[in-house]
């Protein structure tokens, strides 16, 4: 207990501005009891009750969760809607991203990543090669999600041993679960942007067909040029670093490329253009509480890999003649991914009246390609088939006792064909068993559950067959000392097997710049580790806050060897232990309430500290100490939000990494209301990054070579019916 103390106020007094503005957030909470006496007992409460369908075999209220979890759904997933899932999310508590352009970004959560987060779509896997490598997009449609849960920490039991990390499930209703509430009900969304000229139409629509079918459709279309960015591509830090000191003699003609980017108050980041397609069409047959449906989801994605070829150029930039070079000053075609995947879903849940009350299936197969091409030429081919399925059923109470247990399988057949073909084609499968038992004392609520998990992995083309048990649990226990009052603690051990590309790489990378190699004899990596989780939730006040400690042993990381192999870098899969800890900090209040005018407060606050036990060094790509501040006033049809997001500068750093500086990012938001005789239409005005700011993410690979946006004017239109 005392670990996690120390961690926040070691954290909480790193730095004084955002410890100013983490104050500042927190003092609103101070209205608390002034709000009490001015709210009015009729107002709705949304803002506080949110009921979570991941990470527990009941639905569950946010409050009632013994880990950190966010939701976001309705206007609050309109107001951060980007072109991919880690921009999408990288404001939330404990969320960053790996940053790698507007094509491809997923969310990193608690400075892990990678093959430790599991990305879902209606509670089952993407099925795609998005943990493959950062340059991999999420093949999630977000432009049709209805809502996006997450979870941080660990979520074993139902999705996987590799889900230690957490969980993002994006739900997009692709498979109704009921009845809609008129014949025909939807919406349509369309929205531009112009930081990359982006347009966005997306549409979906429920239609009850009989007193049992449901049809059900939608849509998504994204398109944008090049991005804005504030000044100049690549950071001072690189620019200061010695290894970039051999390109000295050739920054003159360095400067001539940087005047396509006008000045240092802004440019294009080359090679950042994005467009994506899906289309879904969905059947369900529903009675009552009963329900069975089938989906078939089509996906396409072109995109830039930015960075690519310039890595390229600070190998053989005195080699280039740019005067023989028509298509690009860098000496080597741009890079883009041709991205498509087509999948088969399935859902189905039953109720009886017997021990086992309730049955859910859910299960999906995909196919997917993905064509890294130069030019017009395909340099590498991405391959994967596979298929996931879950099902688990929920129990009648048994001695107090009540919960659900059940199975999960999922295959994976991967291949990479081609010039960048790191790692060699795959075979993986899972298959595990579950249980989780709750049972509730008065005022204490204890949970507990179990999960087995056989992996298998097989290589033909590396004469390579290894198979792999995972043995995870987790117990706590809730406590309501007071009425709005919940405190919390969970345990955890948890076993992660490796993947295959952690166990088989072998060849350059080049969205990485590196030599992968892999290594297998890599054992199952095993996480021990503890949650304290405070929450208040009464009226109109909602505070949170969860703090942990995390060991691993024979942690799998990616440690530079100091050797190159075909001219690149040599990046090695290693182990060793290591130790994460940190805290989130939450708050929204409705400061004021007064007939239709309404004031709400928010705040957080959150930190993680990584570090290599072994060499007492700090692991690489951990998110800085962040916070931030937000006023939302809603006046009739009117809202009005502000929100500053203040990141400090990361200089706890591993081997071969750069520092990057901290920033200030400031939005706001402006919408109206209105009704269309019986259908609502919502009008968004937003100034995402007002003052331009030069914003590059330490968890981001491509930190150095590429910030974010820079001035985004956004203007949004919803139509609901």
């Amino acid at each position: 207990m005392l670990l996690y103390f120390i961690t926040f106020y070691e954290a909480l007094f790193m730095s004084f501005k955002v410890a100013l503005l983490s104050s500042a957030g927190l003092c609103a909470l101070s209205l608390s009891s002034a709000v009490t006496a001015q709210q009015s007992d009729e107002h709705p409460e949304e803002h506080l009750e949110e009921v979570v369908v991941t990470g527990r075999l009941i639905q569950s209220r946010e409050f009632d969760l013994l880990q950190g979890t966010n939701v976001l759904a309705n206007e609050s997933l309109e107001r951060v809607m980007g072109p991919s899932l880690g921009e999408t999310l990288d404001r939330l508590p404990g969320v960053s991203q790996t940053a790698f352009g507007p094509g491809a970004s997923r969310p990193i959560v608690r400075g892990l990543g990678g093959d430790r987060i599991r990305i879902l779509v209606g509670g089952i896997g993407t099925i795609d090669a998005s943990s493959t490598s950062p340059d991999h997009d999420v093949s999630g449609a977000l432009g049709t999600a209805k809502r996006i849960e997450v979870l941080r920490g660990p979520a074993t039991l139902l999705y996987g041993n590799n889900a230690v990390g957490g969980v993002v499930n994006i739900i997009d209703g692709r498979i109704p679960d009921k009845l809609p509430e008129s014949q025909l009900s939807g919406d349509l969304r369309g929205s531009f942007g112009t930081a990359a000229d982006e347009l966005m139409v997306s549409g979906k629509f429920d239609l009850q067909l009989n007193d049992t079918l449901v049809l059900h459709a939608d849509g998504f279309i994204l398109d944008a040029d090049d991005m804005k960015i504030p000044g100049e591509a690549e950071s001072e830090y690189l620019h200061a670093d010695d290894d970039h000191d051999d390109h000295d003699d050739d920054h003159d003609d360095h400067d001539d490329h940087d005047d396509d980017h006008d000045d240092d108050h802004g440019g294009k980041a080359e090679n950042t253009a994005v467009t994506k397609k899906s289309g879904t069409v969905g059947l369900s047959w529903v009675k009552d509480r009963d329900f069975f449906g089938v989906s078939v989801t089509t996906k396409a994605s072109d995109y830039g890999v930015p960075g690519h070829s310039h890595a390229q150029e600070d190998d053989d930039h005195d080699d280039v003649d740019h005067e023989e070079d028509d298509h690009d000053e860098h000496g080597e075609e741009p890079v883009r991914i041709d991205l498509k995947q087509t999948r088969i879903d399935a859902m189905g849940g039953w109720h009886f009246d017997s021990f086992i009350e309730e049955v859910r299936l859910r299960a999906g197969y995909a196919d997917y390609e993905h064509k890294e091409l130069e030019g017009d030429e395909v340099g590498t081919l991405f391959l994967n088939e596979g298929y996931e399925a879950r099902l688990h059923m929920v129990h009648a109470p048994v001695g107090g006792m009540s919960g659900a247990f059940g199975m999960q399988h999922r295959k994976r057949d991967f291949e990479a064909i081609g010039d960048e073909a790191f790692t060699p084609a795959s075979v993986t499968k899972q298959t595990g068993l579950f249980i989780v038992e709750e049972y509730e004392m008065g005022d204490v609520l204890l949970e507990a559950g179990g999960r087995i998990e056989r992996q298998s992995i097989t290589s033909d083309q590396r004469n390579f067959d290894k198979n792999y048990t995972g043995i995870s649990f987790s117990g706590g226990a809730a406590w309501k000392p007071a009425d709005g009052w919940m405190l919390g603690v969970n345990v955890y051990r948890t076993e992660r097997a490796p993947n295959a590309e952690e166990l088989l790489s072998e060849g350059p990378h080049l969205a990485t710049s590196s030599f992968e190699l892999g290594d297998v004899g890599l054992k199952e990596e095993v996480a021990k580790g503890g949650e304290l989780t405070i929450k208040y939730s009464r009226e109109h006040v909602n505070l949170g806050a969860n703090f942990y400690l995390v060991n691993y042993d024979d942690f799998i990381a990616q440690s530079f060897t100091g050797e190159e192999m075909d001219e690149l870098p040599v990046l090695q899969y290693t182990q060793t232990d290591a130790r994460f800890k940190g805290f989130e900090l939450e708050a929204n209040v409705v400061a004021y309430h007064e007939g239709q005018t309404e004031v709400l407060l928010s705040g957080s606050v959150d930190y993680v500290k990584a570090t290599d036990t072994v060499s007492d060094m700090p692991l690489p790509r951990i998110p800085p100490l962040s916070a931030r501040i937000g006023v939302d006033v809603k006046y009739g049809k009117f809202d009005f939000g502000a929100e500053l997001e203040v990141a400090d500068k990361q200089d706890r750093l591993s081997e071969n990494e750069l520092p990057t500086d901290g920033y200030e990012r400031l939005d706001l938001t402006a919408a109206y209301h209105h009704m269309v005789g019986t259908t609502p239409v919502d009008f968004i005005l937003q100034a995402r990054n007002v003052t331009n700011e030069e914003i590059r993410h330490h968890t981001s690979q491509l930190k150095d070579l590429l910030p974010s946006a820079g001035r985004d004017i956004r203007f949004s239109v919803k139509v609901s019916f």
